[in-house]
């Protein structure tokens, strides 16, 4: 017997043969036998009705907020999220803080393709300075970058943020790098 299956019985909409014996107090298996039965036009089986909602309350904060203030969710049964945005940014700012290691090794592997342990074999090898202006670390707020060529996407060295973007910003060009340290010695005071 399909006691979960959805009924329409008269127009009306319900959730399972069991919701309708109890609010039609009838027999849910005489209810199931007349939808089975070609005999009865106003009692059939029908797909199942998806309510929307357009609020819900978040689990994190307990306020009741628009449905817009959820993220998508394919696997809960609304659609969405059970905390709102900003609780889910909060809790996901509160994580980063609080696991600074895994976040640095997601954001290596992600963006460079390498793994911790490479950037920090890296790191004891060029003695935690900078390849280019050869300032340690602890002289910046943010840890050294990884540069890469751009074109084969090989791993070169560690860098500080200032001249891993002046590179970027010469394209990784020899020829336009020769010609600002030209342009540099010929305009110096020195």
């Amino acid at each position: 017997m399909a006691a979960k299956c959805p009924v329409l019985i008269d127009g009306v909409y319900y959730d399972s043969l069991s919701e309708a014996s109890n609010k039609l107090e009838k027999d849910h298996r005489t209810i199931w036998r007349r939808c089975q039965s070609n005999k009865y036009s106003n009692y059939k089986y029908t797909e199942r009705i998806i309510i929307i909602y357009e609020e819900k309350r978040c689990n994190c904060c307990k306020k009741i907020k628009k449905m817009l203030e959820f993220s998508k969710k394919c696997d809960t049964l609304d659609g969405y999220t059970t905390y709102c945005k900003k609780c889910k940014n909060k809790w996901n700012s509160n994580w980063r803080k609080r696991n600074p290691d895994i976040v640095k090794s997601m954001n290596l592997k992600h963006y460079n393709n390498i793994d911790l342990n490479s950037y920090n074999e890296m790191f004891v090898k060029q003695k935690g300075k900078c390849a280019i202006c050869n300032k340690h670390q602890s002289e910046f707020k943010r840890s050294l970058a990884v540069d890469h060529d751009h074109k084969t996407g090989k791993i070169r060295k560690l860098l500080c943020v200032k001249c891993n973007a002046g590179l970027g910003q010469f394209n990784d060009n020899v020829s336009l790098l020769n010609s600002a340290i030209s342009y540099l010695k010929e305009n110096s005071n020195e």
